[in-house]
This record gives structure tokens, C-alpha cells and sequence, in this order.
């Protein structure tokens, strides 16, 4: 939100990634990021870079040798290195982390309405938003998790008691 309100300045990783990182303000964010970036950096087609993508999580170590090494071959018509040694560092470190978060750009679409109607809800309704939560249990987050986030939010979060808790039963 920063680089899209011009508070921050937008970083594309490398030059030759602002096409298609424009839609993101730089942020690699979607699986077509990933594929796009593996296949410039590496020469590889993008149905490889798919493959080296959903290998990512499992065998993040092997890949990370074979990116490097292709990486630092990819050479430009007079024979020089597109990728520092450091531009190799910030890709790698970019591409490995996607994995925690990312997703396909289709996906981003069919999710935009439930996301902004779950961000309204918690705005407006934070208690009755974070009980559904818990009641419903959808798997996503660890409740940890979302004990600390009903902390942070100065959300109670009182005990099971049966001899307290009486709603359920019926009258």
C-alpha cells in the first residue's frame, strides 16, 4: 500500500522485472511472478518454471544450487552478467519466501469479495467476526494465531465452562 501511495519508492528486483511486476508495485506476488522470474533468470520455459515451482516447498536446497548456478550463466549478447551475485541474493531470497503466501493471479480475483467483506466484518464486528472464527474452525490459521490477534484487538477470551455456558442448551 506504501509503493501504491507513493509513500515508498517501488523496487522490480531487477529492471527487466518491471513489466510484469508493475501490476504489484514490484511485490512478486503471484505464481505468474515466480514463473516469469524463473524462466528469465534460469532460460527456461515457463511449464519448467512451473515445474521448480511447485517443488519449491520440498526441495527448496536442491533448487536453490540450480537457480544460483543457471542464474549466474545468464549472460547478455556481449557476453555480460545480467545477475550480480547480489541481484541472485535478493531474487532467491524473494522467490523462497513466495511460497508462505502466494498464489495464482486467478485465484487473487474469485478471493477479492470474500476478503473485503471478512476485513469489513472484523472492522465493524470484531467480536462476533473472530467467535465465528473460532466456532467454525476453517483450518487456515492456527488458533494461536488467532488468540494473539483477538489479544492484540483486546478481545477477551474466556475459558471453557460448561457450568457458565449455558447458551446452547436447550430451554
Amino acid at each position: 500500500m506504501e509503493r501504491k501511495h507513493g509513500f515508498r519508492g517501488i523496487d522490480y528486483l531487477h529492471p527487466r522485472f518491471a513489466p510484469f511486476l508493475q501490476d504489484s508495485y514490484g511485490v512478486v506476488l503471484y505464481h505468474e511472478h515466480v514463473l516469469r522470474i524463473l524462466a528469465d533468470t534460469m532460460r527456461i520455459s515457463l511449464a519448467e518454471a512451473d515445474e521448480l515451482r511447485r517443488r519449491m516447498e520440498k526441495d527448496a536446497e536442491q533448487i536453490e544450487g540450480e537457480f544460483r548456478e543457471r542464474t549466474a550463466r545468464n549472460t547478455d549478447e556481449d557476453n555480460n552478467r545480467i545477475f550480480s551475485d547480489a541481484d541472485i541474493d535478493r531474487l532467491w531470497k524473494a522467490l523462497r519466501s513466495f511460497g508462505s503466501f502466494g498464489f495464482c493471479k486467478a485465484h487473487g480475483a474469485a478471493f477479492a469479495l470474500p476478503t473485503y467483506q471478512s476485513a469489513w466484518l472484523k472492522t465493524h464486528y470484531p467480536v462476533e467476526f473472530l467467535t465465528a472464527i473460532f466456532e467454525h474452525d476453517p483450518g487456515m490459521y492456527p488458533r494461536l494465531l488467532l488468540m494473539a490477534e483477538a489479544r492484540r484487538m483486546l478481545i477477551p477470551l474466556l475459558g471453557i465452562d460448561i457450568n457458565a455456558s449455558d447458551a446452547w442448551l436447550p430451554h
